[in-house]
């Protein structure tokens, strides 16, 4: 069983960066989510095994005026294909319209057909392509969007 939390203590830090280093080619600094973690506009979510407490994927999200920017979402490798990333997006969207953001907007790898499919299954549309945004290897991003105010749907 897996709950989705929000994340508010600094001791989450260094096991997030051990995560970010196993999940991603680009990972994000220790200063990276320590700004993160004391940024007023910032949420962490974590998703937390209920069987030992372990931290086995993360959310970090950045609160624009009325809109939602997912920085990222992550699943430890041993926890995909559980179901973990769709329980994270679920949450978020369900916070979104629960919290009156009127959208949601994310970048993908264009390469990254799981998660682009995940958030079709959502209703997140194109909005725009962003040229050599990632690096490690450079790869353009698509930039998507989900759309609260005309679509409460989760």
């Amino acid at each position: 069983m897996f709950e989705i939390k929000i994340l508010n203590k600094e001791k989450y830090i260094n096991i997030i960066h051990r995560l970010e280093t196993k999940i991603f080619t680009d990972p994000w600094s220790k200063k990276m989510i320590k700004t993160e973690f004391n940024n007023k506009l910032a949420l962490i979510l974590g998703v937390v095994n209920t069987k030992n407490k372990e931290l086995v994927g993360y959310s970090f999200l950045f609160n624009i005026f009325d809109e939602i920017h997912i920085n990222n979402i992550a699943v430890k490798k041993d926890f995909r294909n559980k179901g973990l990333g769709k329980k994270q997006l679920e949450y978020i969207i369900k916070y979104g319209i629960e919290n009156n953001f009127s959208r949601i907007t994310l970048e993908v790898r264009e390469s990254n057909t799981p998660a682009i499919n995940l958030y079709k299954t959502y209703d997140f549309k194109l909005l725009s392509k962003r040229k050599d945004y990632y690096t490690n290897p450079k790869e353009d991003a698509l930039v998507l969007v989900k759309n609260l105010k005309e679509n409460k749907k989760i």
